[in-house]
């Protein structure tokens, strides 16, 4: 399983603990340094030139990682994320939006500021949708703010 934004990984130790075999990108060399203290593979990467041969994975995983690529990018982002997946393979990817805002954060609560694309749920469905199958989209508010999470999976296309 690919995860593309493992972060300190969290999300991969757990799939490990259940019998999925994770390997982690992440543009953090810090996160993917600890990620791999803790037993997960990591490299350091971009979604925009993933480090693997075309169809080297079962499936995908990516959570609040895809935010942070902006509009302009985004279908170069998914072109080559499915492009390690294998045909039929499934992928989820979790985002934060519910409004369009595309910028660098002004949040008080977020350090350091990142770039962030939120997008309403039609346009975020929208977007998935040109390049997959879209097999689940749900949303629900986070009481702590005014973003909303997006989670959907996905089917590779066949060819």
């Amino acid at each position: 399983m690919l995860e593309l934004g493992v972060g300190p990984g969290h999300d991969a130790v757990m799939f490990a603990a259940a019998g999925i075999a994770p390997i982690g990108v992440e543009l953090s060399v810090e996160h993917a340094r600890i990620a791999t203290s803790r037993g997960v593979p990591a490299l350091c990467g971009t979604l925009l030139e993933l480090p693997f041969a075309d169809r080297s994975f079962d499936c995908g995983w990516t959570m609040s990682t895809l935010l942070h690529v902006p509009d302009a990018d985004f279908d170069a982002a998914m072109r080559e994320l499915l492009r390690v997946l294998h045909p039929g393979s499934p992928l989820a990817i979790g985002l934060w939006g519910g409004f369009d805002r595309e910028g660098v954060n002004d949040f008080d609560r977020i350090h350091p500021p990142r770039f962030f694309s939120h997008r309403t749920h039609e346009r975020a469905h929208a977007m998935l949708a040109r390049h997959a199958t879209v097999t689940t989209f749900e949303t629900w508010r986070d009481d702590r703010s005014t973003w909303e999470y997006q989670y959907a999976e996905l089917r590779a296309p066949q060819s």
